[in-house]
């Protein structure tokens, strides 16, 4: 679609705090705890872990305490999604990984996603998630939507729009609320334009929204729960 190798969406905009750690503070931080590790156990080991809790005691705390992300998650699950991706079964590889952006890179058919745990809403996770969906059903080898466009042009704009829509009605289906992007909110003037020029532009839209949400619902259906999952419930 875009000249550019993906088609980033940046995940903070209206969807609460989403903090990227640099990646030399994080290669800094891995030094500094190879090094603890290894004089750990050595008769030097207590002076250096004294001297760092006397000079440095806020750095001492963050080298001892676990560094895993928090969790700003409110705990909404869709079962639909979650096993789709527990099994990795939509069309292309879906990656989850801590960062601040969402992306759907069409030469490299794949996504990546932030993690759920970053979003302070799961419905914005699921609607961030459905929304780069969107972008990967119009693949050439899919419904061939893609287009060669740029930032903002009306390519661009068109299919952002069929991504909005298809993320809110497969939303709708799946039971929770969605909120569009805000940064999509400048195309609306284009959009506008758009229809005022083309009657038939919405109709267009609206047929190539039906055939994403269409293939999206599909593949959720392949992922219902088997037999044993249910069996398993029951059993419990």
């Amino acid at each position: 679609m875009h000249n550019a190798e993906e088609l980033p969406h940046n995940t903070n905009e209206g969807r609460g705090p989403l903090r990227k750690i640099p990646s030399g503070e994080v290669r800094a931080c891995a030094c500094i705890k190879h090094l603890v590790q290894y004089v750990r156990g050595s008769p030097i080991s207590w002076q250096l872990s004294r001297l760092l809790q006397e000079q440095q005691p806020e750095r001492y705390a963050q080298l001892t305490t676990s560094t895993e992300p928090k969790d700003y998650s409110d705990g909404l699950a869709c079962g639909p999604m979650d096993r789709m991706l527990e099994r990795q079964s939509w069309l292309c590889p879906i990656y989850l990984k801590y960062g601040n952006r969402a992306s759907y890179s069409p030469s490299l058919d794949r996504i990546i996603c932030p993690l759920k745990e970053q979003f302070p809403e799961g419905a914005a996770f699921y609607t961030t998630l459905l929304h780069e969906m969107s972008h990967s059903t119009g693949h050439p080898n899919r419904l061939g939507r893609l287009k060669e466009s740029s930032y903002g042009d009306a390519d661009y704009a068109r299919e952002e729009l069929v991504a909005e829509l298809t993320a809110a009605l497969c939303g709708a289906m799946l039971d929770f609320a969605t909120t569009p992007r805000e940064e999509n909110a400048a195309y609306l003037n284009g959009w506008l334009e758009e229809l005022q020029k083309e009657p038939t532009y919405l109709f267009d839209i609206l047929t190539d929204v039906n055939r994403a949400v269409r293939m999206i619902s599909e593949r959720l259906e392949d992922a219902a729960p088997m037999i044993e999952d249910a069996a398993s419930a029951e059993a419990a």
